[in-house]
């Protein structure tokens, strides 16, 4: 009931107020005005323009590992997925 009763004072109320006058564009474009007044042409100088500096590039040599480095890095990975396995309670269907 209270429901209904704040729905019809909702359109009351709207219902009251004056909508705003509506114009077409054809409306204000006929009441705008256009005042021609002469442009003055800008002046135009000309940009100064220096020369690119061309820097050398340095490339350095790759460092290349040795068997030892990979395999240690190989293992740390390994020991990292196996120690996270293990770590777990329990190993079921929903690990």
């Amino acid at each position: 009931m209270v429901g209904v009763a704040f729905g019809i004072g909702v359109i009351f109320i709207g219902r009251r107020a004056k909508p705003a006058p509506r114009t077409t564009i054809a409306q204000e474009r006929s009441t705008t005005t256009v005042v021609d007044t002469p442009v003055e042409a800008p002046v135009v100088t000309e940009p100064v323009i220096a020369e690119p500096v061309v820097e050398e590039l340095v490339v350095e040599e790759p460092v290349t590992r040795s068997v030892r480095d990979r395999l240690s890095k190989a293992r740390g990975a390994l020991a990292g997925a196996v120690g996270s396995v293990l770590g777990r309670s329990g190993v079921d269907q929903s690990t």
